[in-house]
């Protein structure tokens, strides 16, 4: 049975348990205490405090990097695993030959006409001054319903279900990155609000295929 020393908050962790999924592999895991002086039984097995490690018979392999390259080359790949990977991807990136000028114009368009609302728009300049090579544009974009449900639940949370739509552009044309609605909400295990981000999630599909 291979081991997983860890702790549900790492992403360092969160990576290998995506890749054991994709994999399909059984696995126990082991959550660690948070005070590093206390995780004597991780220190007994792997000779430091950090977490994820993996134990597989008798390799004990420290550090996300170097368990997620032996799991992949260790194990065969079942027929859904790129299934998976696309479950877990946290954003979305759609290219376009068309100009960035001519993308922001677009989009404006199909989220009006989905009821997103474009709550700020931020050029790369001012995000970054003299970083942003690139022709960048930042919109900030929310569902209004789901963002006042959002604040009725708890006023920090309407950041969760405000998405950052990167527009960029790249060679040959205009890429479009996109935070998946989601890759957050579900951390407050509230039904109402991942409804709330389930309803953003298909206005925003909505829009994305009409560009």
């Amino acid at each position: 049975m291979i081991k997983l020393y860890q702790v549900e908050w790492c992403p360092h962790c969160h990576r290998v348990r995506e890749v054991l999924t994709e994999l399909e592999l059984a696995y126990r895991t082991i959550n660690v205490p948070l005070a590093l002086e206390k995780r004597k039984e991780v220190r007994k097995v792997s000779g430091q405090d950090l977490v994820p490690v993996l134990v597989d018979g008798d390799l004990v392999i420290p550090g996300s990097d170097a368990i997620i390259h032996y799991l992949v080359e260790t194990y065969p790949e079942p027929a859904d695993a790129a299934e998976h990977a696309d479950a877990a991807a946290f954003r979305d990136v759609l290219r376009t030959e068309a100009q960035p000028g001519q993308v922001l114009a677009r989009l404006r368009l199909v989220f009006e006409s989905e009821g997103l609302a474009v709550a700020a728009e931020i050029p790369g300049e001012k995000l970054a001054p003299g970083l942003v090579e690139t022709d960048y544009t930042l919109l900030l974009v929310a569902l209004p319903v789901a963002a006042a449900h959002a604040i009725a639940f708890d006023p920090t949370v309407p950041a969760v279900v405000t998405l950052p739509v990167a527009v960029y552009s790249v060679d040959e044309g205009t890429e479009v990155a996109v935070i998946r609605p989601g890759s957050t909400s579900w951390l407050f295990g509230e039904r109402e609000l991942i409804r709330a981000t389930s309803a953003v999630a298909q206005r925003l599909a909505a829009a994305l295929s009409a560009l």
